[in-house]
């Protein structure tokens, strides 16, 4: 953990400021690594991958959440953002984004 993080969480908790888990959820971070192409295809062709790929991602961000916590930070909510959508419309069909995820 970067010097200085406990301090500064302190001094935002002690002036009573919201404290939120902020991270990317699956979707994005899994087509950054793997390229939009092979996520869009493998999601039909190979869903198990793509689940668990998911999956190993959720696990990671739960780990972080709860190191964060067994440090004593608190927090008052969560944000976890993901991009799904592209000008008009969703890259994927929410039902199949709810079956992967």
């Amino acid at each position: 953990m970067p010097a200085g993080i406990l301090d500064l969480y302190r001094a935002e908790r002690a002036k009573g400021r919201f404290i939120c888990y902020s991270v990317n959820a699956c979707f994005h971070p899994t087509w950054q690594k793997i390229g939009m192409e092979n996520l869009l295809m493998w999601m039909l062709d190979d869903p198990e991958l793509i689940a668990e790929m998911f999956a190993a991602h959720t696990r990671l961000i739960l780990g972080l959440y709860n190191g964060l916590k067994a440090l004593g930070i608190e927090f008052n909510g969560a944000f976890l953002a993901d991009d799904l959508g592209y000008h008009s419309a969703p890259l994927i069909s929410p039902q199949l984004y709810c079956e992967l995820v």
